[in-house]
């Protein structure tokens, strides 16, 4: 129990002792300038850290634009087989229309010319 007091004593005076020798502290740190040394250093890695997650929110951008170029490239290449087709059946239809058309004359002249 006396070691728990004598504790109990020691935390009280060294709170006491901070408590008296803050104000000497923040005295010398704001004449010897290394308050600011520290608030600049608090500052710069704040700053950097900001930085770097901007670095590496552009560099993942940069990343999804190459993707999506690469996608749009893909799909031009789609776009334009999907345009040759398209011609190639349009030639197709054409003429097969017009194999329809030469075939419907043909049967109407047949059935038609022996009347």
């Amino acid at each position: 129990m006396a070691e728990g007091k004598e504790q109990s004593w020691r935390e009280r005076g060294r709170e006491a002792a901070r408590r008296a020798t803050e104000p000497l502290t923040t005295a010398a740190d704001a004449i010897s300038g290394r308050g600011i040394e520290k608030e600049v250093a608090q500052y710069s890695e704040v700053f950097t850290q900001v930085a770097l997650g901007l670095h590496e929110d552009l560099t993942a951008a940069a990343r999804q634009i190459g993707d999506l170029e690469s996608a749009v490239a893909e799909l031009r290449t789609a776009q334009t087989s999907r345009d040759r087709s398209l011609s190639r059946l349009t030639k197709i239809y054409v003429v097969a229309m017009g194999a329809l058309a030469i075939a419907i004359a043909a049967l109407g002249v047949g059935i038609w010319a022996p009347i």
